[in-house]
């Protein structure tokens, strides 16, 4: 389902953006 490609593209983006996040900027 497209749904569940979704969620796991929007997953491994937020596991990136966290990631980068400590590295640079977080904002939380």
């Amino acid at each position: 389902t497209g749904e569940q490609i979704k969620n796991m593209a929007q997953g491994a983006a937020d596991s990136v953006k966290q990631t980068l996040g400590m590295g640079g900027q977080s904002k939380k």
